[in-house]
This record gives C-alpha cells, sequence and structure tokens, in this order.
C-alpha cells in the first residue's frame, strides 16, 4: 500500500467533513506533519490551532497488502484551557468509533489514492500534554487509529456473504461470528478488525476467504 498521501488525505477529511462543525481549515488553523513557523500566505500563526501529526508506522497485514492500520497524533492548541478542551473534543466526539469513510483523494499528486476508513477508533481520550506552556498557551493530544483499505474488492463490497461459513471453516472462532444469514458493507466494516485478527491467528488461506466473499 501506498501512504505518500495518507495524511494529507486524513486532513482533508477532517476539513471536509468536521470543518463547519469544530472550525478547522486546512492552512488557516489546521496543519498537516509539522508546526509552521507562518501560515502559507505568510501571516502569524494563531494560538488556536491543531497539526496532524504521524510518529507510528503504523502495522501492515502481510496476507492482505491492501490494508493497514495507520496511527495519527492530533494536537491541539488553545489560548485558554477550555478551548483546548471543546476542541480536542469535539474531533473526538465526530471521529471516534465511526467507519466506513472514504477519503479525499489529493489532487496533484503522481501516486493519489482513494483511501477508504474503514474504521476510525482514538487509543485513548483527549488529555492535556501542557497546561500550559511557557507561553500559557494550553495544549490537548489525542491519538487515532485509522483501519485503512487501499483496494476496491476490499472497500466496496455491499452483497451479502454467509457470516455463518466463516464461523464453521474456523470453529474455534465461530464465537466472533454472528448467526445472522448475511450482512451489509456497515456489518462488514465492523466485522474486518476480528476477521483480520483471525485469518493471521488461524493462518486461513486467502483465496479462500475470496471464495466466500465474492467480487464485483
Amino acid at each position: 500500500m501506498s501512504v505518500d498521501t495518507m495524511i494529507f488525505a486524513v486532513a482533508q477529511f477532517i476539513e471536509d467533513e468536521f470543518g463547519a462543525t469544530c472550525d478547522w481549515t486546512i492552512g488557516t488553523n489546521l496543519f498537516v506533519g509539522a508546526l509552521p513557523e507562518k501560515r502559507p500566505d505568510g501571516t502569524d500563526m494563531p494560538i488556536r490551532c491543531a497539526v496532524i501529526l504521524e510518529h507510528d508506522p503504523g502495522a501492515l497485514v502481510p496476507d492482505l497488502p491492501d490494508w493497514a492500520e495507520a496511527p495519527f497524533q492530533i494536537w491541539n492548541r488553545g489560548e485558554d484551557y477550555e478551548e483546548a478542551h471543546q476542541d480536542a473534543w469535539c474531533l473526538f466526539n465526530s471521529i471516534h468509533g465511526t467507519a466506513g469513510w472514504t477519503l479525499p483523494v489529493i489532487a496533484g499528486w503522481v501516486d493519489s489514492h482513494t483511501y477508504d476508513a474503514m474504521v476510525i477508533n482514538a487509543m485513548g481520550k483527549p488529555a492535556p500534554i501542557e497546561n500550559p506552556d511557557k507561553r500559557g498557551r494550553f495544549i490537548f493530544s489525542t491519538n487515532y487509529l485509522f483501519s485503512i483499505a487501499d483496494a476496491p474488492e476490499l472497500a466496496e463490497i455491499g452483497m451479502p456473504f454467509e457470516l455463518d461459513v466463516l464461523g464453521n471453516l474456523m470453529p474455534s472462532r465461530k464465537e466472533h461470528f454472528s448467526p445472522l444469514a448475511s450482512c451489509n458493507l456497515a456489518a462488514y466494516t465492523n466485522l474486518m478488525p476480528t476477521l483480520l485478527s483471525t485469518i493471521q491467528d488461524d493462518h486461513m488461506e486467502l483465496d479462500l476467504l475470496e471464495n466466500i466473499i465474492p467480487k464485483e
């Protein structure tokens, strides 16, 4: 999986989906990769701002090369504790525990991809890390894990498939699978983390999985 544009896609996703609700605009008060000394237009940086950071390379699944567990840190600053606290929790309440997002394609990149955030979970609650800093500003940090698919066949499955077949193939993991006869895309998305874990633990052959989940 190419991850060249993933962090930029995450930033654009936050602006597009939650910019109005949480008041974040890329280049104005939302930044990617590092906190610059100046805004792109040369004006001074605002006290209230946020930056999306990547510190951990994340985890890849050997049997599913188009799947990645991508961690991102969202660092935000405010003039006082209440402002920084509200900003951090606005994003937390908006994206934690959600699923089935298609991230924006970043124009102008040679290797732009359509990434599908199958599941987004916070790795912990927003927490103050400088309370305040040496200049009297308050800073919060929240870590998120994006389960990203880069393959249309993973992201676009909408047809039902037999869940109990999975349980029958993997008896030791049968308790993980619903007895329902079929599921839609939303249910498939929720099932995917367990399914990936099962594939790794039980060494299930990927071509067998492909026979169970038909492609369009």
